[in-house]
């Protein structure tokens, strides 16, 4: 037996990938965050608008996203930008946990991942993994916990900030995020992805562009997103054109789409971009740069 690196192991794609298609991993993983759950599915490479890859997402058994997994690359070594993605995907799947998987860590970037567990609402965990690889080439995982997240009492998020201290959604926020699960749940064979703001079809047709429906007042706003959309005239010619020839909107702001009065509308709508996406219709410049 032998233990080895992520880089030996082929890169943190691979990595990752292994654990989702591991229940007994995926089990020894939740346990070193103290996860209780009994009904939960792991998910690899979910995309958040903009098509960034989160390395794993936790969901239970209402399909709702409760962690985010990012795996540090073959680096070894926790960097700033893993460190600092771990907030935007929380916050772009709707949840405040979130998991750092890192061969290794700075106390500076220690102290970094306590800053954000006692200043903002995220709980974040810092695991190391220990990969061993027997005669037989088998492979097998396991987790040191090196840093969990602040209980709430201990928290010192300031009242005067953004933040409020409290984990509760307002009763308006509440309600907004029970219609968006509502619209999600009633029409899944078209969304991929439920926050408790939006609904999404991410990476529609492997093309990297995203599809997202949202609530607004007023109706229903559909956006398309694309992480090289900035200036790729190609994707925006595509976007501008889709919107001259629908009959029902209200307003266009490049590159997205404006807001649908109706429910039913929107929906017909939000499969209709899926389906020019689908047929070529709408396409990206690829040799854009980002």
């Amino acid at each position: 037996m032998k233990e080895i690196s992520v880089n030996d192991f082929g890169g943190e794609v691979k990595f990752t990938k292994y654990i989702a298609d591991n229940e007994t991993i995926c089990a020894r993983l939740l346990r070193s965050i103290g996860s209780t759950m009994s009904d939960y599915k792991v998910v690899p490479e979910e995309h958040t608008v903009g098509s960034k890859r989160v390395d794993l997402i936790v969901r239970d058994e209402n399909d709702n996203t409760v962690q985010v997994i990012e795996s540090q690359d073959a680096n070894g070594w926790l960097d700033p930008v893993h460190a600092s993605k771990i907030a935007w995907y929380c916050y772009d799947k709707g949840c405040n946990d979130g998991v750092l998987i890192t061969e290794d860590c700075t106390e500076h970037m220690k102290k970094f991942i306590q800053w954000y567990n006692e200043y903002t609402p995220l709980n974040i965990f810092l695991l190391s993994p220990t990969i061993i690889r027997d005669s037989n080439k088998d492979v097998d995982i396991f987790f040191t916990t090196i840093l969990r997240p602040t209980d709430w009492a201990h928290k010192l998020i300031r009242p005067n900030t953004r933040q409020t201290g409290s984990s509760q959604l307002s009763e308006r926020e509440l309600q907004k995020a029970a219609d968006v699960r509502e619209v999600y749940d009633q029409n899944r064979d078209i969304f991929s992805t439920c926050t408790t703001t939006y609904c999404a079809q991410h990476n529609v047709n492997n093309t990297g562009i995203s599809v997202n429906f949202g609530f607004q007042t007023g109706g229903y706003k559909i956006t398309l997103r694309h992480s090289k959309h900035f200036g790729n005239a190609v994707f925006e010619e595509s976007v501008r054109n889709l919107y001259e020839e629908s009959t029902f909107q209200q307003q266009y702001a490049d590159p997205g789409i404006g807001v649908i009065e109706g429910l039913d509308e929107a929906i017909e709508f939000f499969n209709q971009v899926c389906n020019q996406i689908n047929d070529g219709l709408i396409r990206v410049d690829d040799e854009t740069d980002e």
